[in-house]
């Protein structure tokens, strides 16, 4: 199709704004950037998503399958790194190795991503808004959502999730009729 052959065969993301918890991804903490920066990553950039504090970027492997970095803020383990240790660069989080990750959304202190193998969330989840049963303040480590939604272990298929300060939302992807 045309507008394929109009896509940039490199995309780039910028940022600018507050830097000071390295939500940026500039490698530096700068206190107010007024300019768009670029933010450097080792792939083509899919999408972005910035939460309070943090932001997630998916690029595109040589392969074409979604790869996910983090960066910023981490006192409640959004950035899924295994840690609460805050990032001032862009970091790939290895658990999604072997998924193509197709979405990402970011919360006041949490992080849900949608891949081609379900629905994963991290960090805060004092209101369930990663979906996990025991209500905590940390969850620095990406774990399955459990979102069949009441259809009996038919799982749903997501395309879409959108966060809150403390909530999550999920918009389900249209079979087509065959």
């Amino acid at each position: 199709s045309t507008a394929a052959a109009a896509r940039p065969k490199t995309a780039m993301a910028y940022a600018w704004g507050a830097g000071d918890t390295g939500a940026l991804g500039l490698g530096h903490l700068p206190a107010a950037l007024a300019q768009p920066d670029r933010v450097l990553l080792p792939l083509p950039v899919r999408a972005v998503a910035a939460g309070y504090g943090h932001s997630a970027f998916i690029c595109a492997d040589s392969d074409g399958k979604g790869q996910l970095f983090m960066t910023g803020l981490n006192t409640q383990g959004q950035l899924g790194t295994g840690n609460v240790t805050s990032l001032a660069a862009p970091q790939r989080i290895h658990f999604f190795d072997g998924h193509n990750v197709l979405a990402v959304a970011c919360g006041r202190a949490h992080t849900v991503v949608i891949t081609d193998q379900g629905v994963f969330g991290c960090g805060a989840n004092s209101h369930g808004q990663i979906g996990r049963a025991r209500l905590a303040y940390a969850n620095p480590e990406f774990a399955q959502m459990d979102v069949d939604c009441g259809q009996g272990g038919d799982r749903p298929m997501f395309g879409a999730a959108v966060c809150g300060w403390d909530h999550t939302l999920l918009l389900e992807q249209q079979q087509q009729q065959q």
